[in-house]
């Protein structure tokens, strides 16, 4: 077989109007792509590769390879102000040959574009070297600046990894996530240190800016870029995504901004009149969960009912197109803001009791939105049990003065038992705690079970769960019984009743517990439509959380852990629900004049021993009238965090009390009453 050389016969110059377009060009598809590009080029360096051409018929010449370079040429020439014409000489290589498409093949086959980090080379040394503005270099290229300022930004990553990108071992797209940090041993760490199968361009992104902020985060909308940039943040640009392609660098700045802007918040709302107020970044971090007090709505006044009539009135005559998307920017701003501003109207007019808010506080964070949600009316443990004596006091005055009106006697309820050991419905049993003792006590523990699950969804879905698979799957259907069940696999009673907690004697001193209870049923009964008929549909539209919250209360109303025996099988799965929600009795409960009066002066000393105090003090209480030996116990236990068992988790131990101890007590009361 003869191979068959092509020579170039000659390098010369022929007129731009005497060259044509070959009908051999293997490259049939003329993209318009890149010609404006290629424009630039030759007007900013001149044609940088000759023409192969042909001779043609009537002095004509046939370009065979160089058809875009052929187009930008024509495109210049109608242009004014390039130099270029249509009599202009182009530079050209004329072919002896007749094989116009071998020649023409060749050219656009053999030739290999330019490595992407051989242009971020170039581009570099225009920029660094040359002193070229990204500006200029997109000018004289014909592309676009964010073109040039990608490219640059590029030549920025560490040589190391430009290395593995010129061996083709790295992606483009991994060296544009690893140019949005320009440190090299950072950029480097993020690379190598990725395992290769996790080495991708997001996990690289994600890993450089996991100490910085989004844009759009919700404590940067809080507080504004401007603010950030004002307190000496730094914004560094993704300059290869479109969207929220900003990253500022000192998150501890806009920690520190949104702070400062929710403590000013926070204190505007307390001047109200409450008596705290608390801050967070978000309503996680308020790890306690609180009741709160009732609230109440007055009327709007006659000013407030005209606004809302008129913004009534352009709602209506607007929501149409509204909800079209009809209205321009300014009209839709307008409308939302009108629906802000009568929501705040009605805002306005919930109010709360004076001397209520004396006793309670506020929390303010930020929602998801980056919006400041504030809760008012909340109320601390030892506040709820000031409160909850308050209101005793309140409706005792109420009855005392109904009485005086009717022209009847008035006689207070006793708040304690008498003064004697026990009464007779109180006399000890083995475990030296009466029946209705322990009934009371239960039922107080049981009501801040219950006030629990209502703060917490997700262990109300798991006892609802639990309880309910349990009468499903777990019961036997030959006869009806349960398999293996019994009430120490769960208190929770799913019935169509209200779980009652009777209490037979009421202490003063610890009902704050059932107060918050009450609080919160009033806040979960008012999400619900009035109307029973209406509930079902309501349920059918209502949000996920809502429902959460309505299913933790109603879950928690339906806990049966009240029990009159210690042994009670119920008490066992209490303690795995204290155990799940962990229960802090001593926020609910403490020891209180009323409890010791209905145990003897024997478990008053007992209960001081368990409560690690001075022996001498044990002693005392039994060498002194009860009276005195309660004071004395009170004084000595406060603050020591002592419960009686009913209130115990069982999975707790039982501090043991030193009979030795108690006998020497015994020792001193009889003195004393031979004396």
């Amino acid at each position: 077989m003869t191979t068959t050389i092509t020579t170039i016969t000659a390098n010369t110059c022929i007129a731009l109007s005497k060259l044509t377009a070959s009908k051999d060009n293997v490259r049939r598809v003329q993209s318009e792509a890149g010609l404006t590009e290629l424009c630039a080029s030759i007007q900013a360096h001149g044609l940088l590769q000759n023409l192969t051409v042909r001779a043609a018929a009537k002095g004509k010449y046939e370009v065979v390879a160089g058809a875009r370079r052929l187009a930008a040429l024509r495109k210049l020439a109608g242009r004014k102000g390039t130099g270029i014409t249509k009599s202009s000489p182009i530079p050209v290589h004329v072919l002896d040959t007749e094989n116009d498409t071998e020649v023409s093949l060749a050219e656009n086959t053999v030739r290999v574009n330019m490595h992407v980090a051989d242009q971020v080379e170039a581009f570099r040394k225009l920029t660094d070297e040359d002193a070229m503005t990204p500006e200029q270099v997109a000018d004289r290229f014909g592309i676009s600046v964010m073109t040039v300022r990608r490219r640059i930004k590029l030549a920025k990553v560490s040589p190391r990894v430009m290395d593995e990108f010129r061996a083709g071992n790295a992606t483009l797209q991994q060296m544009e996530a690893l140019a949005v940090a320009d440190d090299h041993a950072e950029q480097e760490d993020a690379y190598f240190t990725l395992p290769e199968w996790s080495r991708d361009a997001s996990h690289i992104r994600n890993r450089l800016t996991s100490n910085k902020l989004k844009s759009s985060s919700r404590f940067v909308r809080f507080i504004g870029i401007e603010a950030y940039i004002d307190a000496g943040g730094t914004i560094t640009q993704d300059l290869f995504t479109d969207e929220d392609n900003q990253f500022l660098d000192d998150k501890g700045v806009v920690m520190k901004l949104c702070g400062e802007r929710l403590e000013a918040a926070a204190g505007a709302i307390q001047a109200e009149g409450w008596k705290w107020a608390e801050h967070y970044l978000s309503e996680s971090d308020c790890r306690q969960h609180l009741p709160t007090l009732p609230s109440y709505q007055r009327e709007h006044t006659e000013a407030e009912s005209a606004e809302v009539a008129s913004i009534m009135a352009f709602i209506e005559e607007n929501e149409a197109a509204y909800e079209a998307g009809d209205l321009t920017e300014d009209e839709t701003a307008d409308y939302e803001a009108r629906i802000a501003h009568m929501d705040a109207i009605d805002a306005a007019c919930i109010g709360y009791d004076p001397d209520a808010m004396a006793l309670a506080g506020v929390r303010v964070f930020l929602n998801h939105q980056g919006e400041v949600h504030v809760r008012r009316g909340l109320l601390k443990i030892e506040d709820q049990h000031t409160l909850a004596a308050r209101d005793r006091a309140a409706r005792q005055h109420e009855r005392e003065a109904e009485a005086l009106a009717n022209g009847e006697s008035f006689t207070p309820e006793p708040a304690q038992m008498p003064e004697s050991e026990t009464s007779p419905s109180e006399q000890e049993t083995a475990d030296g705690y009466s029946m209705a003792l322990v009934s009371d006590l239960t039922a107080t523990r049981t009501a801040a079970l219950a006030h629990a699950v209502s703060q917490r969804p997700d262990v109300g879905l798991a006892l609802a769960v639990h309880a309910l698979a349990l009468r499903v799957f777990y019961s036997n259907a030959l006869n009806g019984h349960w398999n293996g069940y019994g009430g120490d696999q769960t208190c929770v009673r799913i019935t169509t009743g209200k779980q009652s907690r009777p209490v037979t004697n009421p202490d003063p001193d610890n009902e704050a517990v059932f107060t918050a209870l009450q609080g919160v049923r009033e806040r979960v009964q008012g999400l619900l439509p009035q109307n029973k008929d209406d509930l079902f549909a309501w349920c059918l539209v209502a949000d996920q959380a809502t429902l959460f919250d309505i299913l933790a209360f109603c879950v928690g109303d339906q806990i049966d852990a009240q029990a009159s025996d210690l042994k009670a099988a119920n008490l066992h799965h209490a303690d795995a629900i204290a155990e799940a929600v962990d229960l802090d009795m001593g926020a609910w409960w403490r020891p209180s004049e009323g409890f010791f009066k209905r145990i003897s002066k024997k478990m008053i000393a007992g209960a001081v021993t368990e409560a690690a105090c001075a022996s001498e003090v044990s002693k005392a209480v039994l060498a002194v009238p009860k009276a005195d030996a309660i004071g004395a116990a009170l004084e000595a236990i406060a603050n020591k965090g002592w419960m009686p068992p009913p209130l115990r988790r069982r999975t707790q131990p039982v501090p043991v009390i030193e009979t030795d101890e108690l006998a020497d007590a015994d020792e001193v009361m009889f003195s004393h009453a031979a004396e």
